[in-house]
C-alpha cells in the first residue's frame, strides 16, 4: 500500500490561507492535496449553518506528517485532523444505486466536471472511469463502492448538494458503461 490519497477532517475555525500555512511544510513536491471543503449542518428548519469541520483529499503522508507534529490530538482547539471513516450512514439506501445525483443546471454540471476532473488528477479514478451526465454523475465497475463514497464526501457542498442516485432516475439514463 503506497501513499494514497485518504479522506480526512480537519477541526478548526481558520481559513484557507491559515490551514494553508499549516500544511506547507507538511507537503511534498507534487500533487499532495484534492479538493478542500467546508461542512456544513443543517437544522429542523433546513437553514444550512458553517460547522468547524472541513473535509480534505489528500495523500496519507501528509496526515502521517501533521500526526508527529502534534495535529491529531482533540485536545489542540485551533487546529486537529483525523482520518474520515466511513460509516453506514455515508452508503447509498436500498432505493439508490451507487452513482451520484446532482441538481441539474448547467453551473451545477460545470462544478461537478471541475471537481471529477480534480480527482482524476489525484490518481484516486482515470477519467475514463466516468462520466458526468446532466445531474447524473455514471461510475464504470472498476470504481469501488469505497472511491465513489469518499469522492461523494469530498464533492458535496451546499450550493450543489450530490446525493445517491435513485433506481428510477438511472434507468431512464442513457449509459456509458
Amino acid at each position: 500500500m503506497g501513499d494514497e490519497f485518504k479522506l480526512y477532517i480537519i477541526y478548526t475555525s481558520y481559513g484557507l490561507e491559515e490551514i494553508s500555512e499549516i500544511l506547507r511544510p507538511h507537503i511534498k513536491s507534487g500533487f499532495n492535496i484534492g479538493p478542500f471543503r467546508k461542512d456544513f449542518t443543517r437544522d429542523k428548519n433546513n437553514v444550512y449553518h458553517e460547522s468547524n469541520r472541513r473535509f480534505v483529499l489528500m495523500k496519507e503522508s501528509i496526515y502521517l506528517s501533521l500526526k508527529e507534529s502534534g495535529y491529531e490530538d482533540k485536545e489542540n482547539n485551533d487546529f486537529s485532523i483525523s482520518e474520515y471513516e466511513i460509516r453506514n450512514e455515508n452508503q447509498a439506501p436500498r432505493d439508490s444505486l451507487m452513482h451520484f445525483y446532482f441538481p441539474s443546471n448547467p453551473n451545477n454540471k460545470l462544478s461537478v466536471q471541475s471537481k471529477m476532473k480534480y480527482i482524476d488528477e489525484t490518481g484516486m479514478i482515470n477519467p475514463e472511469d466516468y462520466f458526468v451526465h446532466d445531474g447524473i454523475v455514471e461510475f464504470s465497475n472498476r470504481v469501488s463502492d469505497q472511491t465513489r463514497t469518499i469522492i461523494k464526501i469530498a464533492i458535496d457542498e451546499r450550493n450543489c448538494r450530490v446525493s445517491w442516485c435513485k433506481r428510477f432516475a438511472f434507468r431512464n439514463l442513457k449509459r456509458v458503461f
